[in-house]
């Protein structure tokens, strides 16, 4: 019996709703398949976590950034052999979560004035689960580097225990990173459970990783459901709205200007009011402010939950949007997207999208020619297409919602504690065996 269930996830602070509404169904999916199990979630926001997510009890992420990223052998004066040598043992210890390590570790913390309390309560959330999962998210990735290890560590060593991992809802690159690849591709290949966001993107890397999780599949974002249930049966006449202006995201920000005429004069010609989507409220990728170089949206305060951004949407005809979930708000109320991209984790993004619903995202690249005219018509193609689109759309919405229940509903067919399957033998064995 699943007694106790771990949950990872690529927003801590809870100030992303997308992130957030792949979590919330994460939770409420598990705790209708183990109603008797305690939730306990990864978080920086404890009081946030309880009321967007009752389900789950708080552990906090302090304690996964101690223990994966604080560095063991930083400056200790070595051959650089018998660094190399170390280090490698010394990272595999703590990928299996090493007693010894752990003890390193608080001493290093102690000497910078820093309390290991949270390293111990993430390590015994870890040792207590019988399940762990990383919820939906795109950080596994190049540009969030740090989150990908985070994550692939407090898997890597529930594995390493023996027990149950999955990851749900996932997207999966652009990833060079040579070792990144090799860590993910060693933890993936150990879940009993792994399903992606989309296959147009995602698919064609892992299969150039290698992995082969015994339980595969494509299933959608986890946060169609959400947005599913509260749609708007009615088609509206407003333009959404959104940017998103950070590194990742590519160089937007000269092309503001251009945005902001092109949505002018396009909610002038079509009599449809401007309405923010903003998704990412976190201070250093804030689309709030991007927004606000848009259009006027004094009069529309921030949202603070997924669902007062699913019910905006649910006012629009038609979404332009540089956010992924912006976009996966629209397209699962039935509501056409025109994508902006301006990198490659974008185009990687929006390009999986669109391959989940068929016509319902015309990609924009931001960087070629003629941006305000090729903006111009995609705006007016999907909105006169939007009659039409709307219910494809929400089949399609609906077909990846079954098939992300049969998914979570796999999970509960097993048992914690089984034995380790051929998969997990031979080299692995090796290099997770305990050696205290």
């Amino acid at each position: 019996m699943i007694r106790r269930i771990l949950l990872d996830n690529s927003s801590y602070s809870l100030r992303n709703m997308g992130d957030v509404a792949m979590l919330q169904v994460a939770a409420a999916r598990l705790a209708k398949r183990f109603p008797n199990a305690i939730i306990h979630c990864l978080t920086a926001d404890p009081q946030r976590l309880a009321r967007l997510v009752p389900q789950a009890r708080p552990v906090s992420c302090e304690g996964v950034r101690q223990w994966a990223l604080t560095p063991i052998l930083e400056g200790c004066p070595l051959p650089v052999m018998v660094h190399d040598r170390l280090y490698h043992r010394l990272e595999t210890a703590r990928r299996r979560g090493s007693s010894f390590i752990q003890t390193i570790l608080g001493l290093l913390l102690g000497t910078r004035g820093e309390d290991d309390a949270p390293m111990r309560a993430y390590l015994s959330a870890v040792r207590d689960a019988d399940l762990v999962v990383g919820t939906g998210g795109g950080y596994l990735t190049d540009p969030f580097e740090h989150q990908a290890r985070m994550v692939l560590g407090t898997l890597a060593m529930a594995q390493s225990m023996n027990k149950l991992t999955a990851m749900v809802g996932q997207g999966v690159g652009p990833l060079r990173n040579s070792t990144l690849r090799e860590y993910g591709a060693a933890v993936m290949n150990r879940l009993d459970l792994l399903t992606l966001r989309e296959s147009a993107s995602s698919q064609p890397l892992l299969d150039e990783m290698g992995v082969k999780s015994p339980y595969f599949d494509t299933t959608g974002d986890d946060a169609i459901e959400a947005v599913h249930r509260v749609r708007n049966d009615r088609m509206s006449n407003g333009i959404g709205v959104n940017l998103r202006v950070a590194g990742y995201a590519g160089a937007l920000a000269d092309q503001l200007h251009v945005f902001k005429t092109v949505l002018a004069e396009r909610s002038t010609q079509l009599h449809a009011p401007l309405i923010p989507l903003p998704i990412a409220l976190q201070a250093e990728d804030s689309d709030v402010s991007s927004i606000a170089q848009l259009m006027d949206a004094d009069n529309w305060p921030t949202p603070d939950t997924p669902q007062e951004v699913m019910e905006r949407v649910g006012q629009c005809r038609v979404v332009m949007t540089g956010s992924y979930h912006a976009a996966i708000f629209a397209l699962s109320q039935g509501v056409p997207v025109v994508g902006i991209v301006a990198s490659e984790y974008y185009t990687a993004k929006m390009r999986g999208i669109a391959g989940q619903f068929p016509g319902g995202c015309l990609i924009v690249p931001a960087d070629q020619p003629d941006l305000a005219g090729r903006l111009h018509r995609a705006i007016e193609s999907q909105w006169n297409a939007a009659p039409n689109l709307r219910q494809p759309l929400l089949e399609s919405a609906g077909r990846q919602i079954e098939l992300g229940r049969r998914a979570y509903d796999h999970l509960a067919t097993l048992q914690p504690n089984h034995p380790a399957p051929a998969h997990r033998r031979g080299v692995w064995a090796k290099l997770f065996a305990e050696r205290e």
